[in-house]
C-alpha cells in the first residue's frame, strides 16, 4: 500500500499461515482481521477464516510503516487511529 503516490507505504514484511482445514468451492468462509501488536514501526494483524465455528485458516502478517523506502515511526495520527483497533492476544 502506498500513500497519494508519496514515498512512504505499509509494506508486508512477514507472511505465516496455517491452514487447519480444507475449503471447497462454494464454501461461505468468514473472515476477520484483528491488529495483534503496535509497534514503533510496525504492526502485526492476524487474519482468521472460519466457516461457521470450524477454524479453517489463521495468518499472521508484519506490515512495516516506510519512508522513503526505510522502516520510520508511525505518523501520530495514524498511529492513534491503529492504536484504537488494538486487540493483544491473551
Amino acid at each position: 500500500m502506498h500513500m497519494d503516490g508519496k514515498q512512504n507505504g505499509v509494506p508486508t514484511v512477514h507472511i505465516e499461515a496455517d491452514f487447519m482445514a480444507p475449503s471447497r468451492l462454494g464454501d461461505k468462509v468468514t473472515f476477520t482481521l484483528v491488529l495483534r501488536k503496535l509497534g514503533g514501526s510496525s504492526a502485526v494483524v492476524e487474519i482468521t477464516g472460519r466457516m461457521g465455528d470450524e477454524l479453517r485458516l489463521r495468518a499472521t502478517l508484519t506490515l512495516v510503516w516506510i519512508d522513503t523506502m526505510k522502516a520510520t515511526r508511525w505518523p501520530d495520527a495514524l498511529r492513534a487511529r491503529l492504536a484504537a483497533h488494538l486487540e493483544e492476544t491473551p
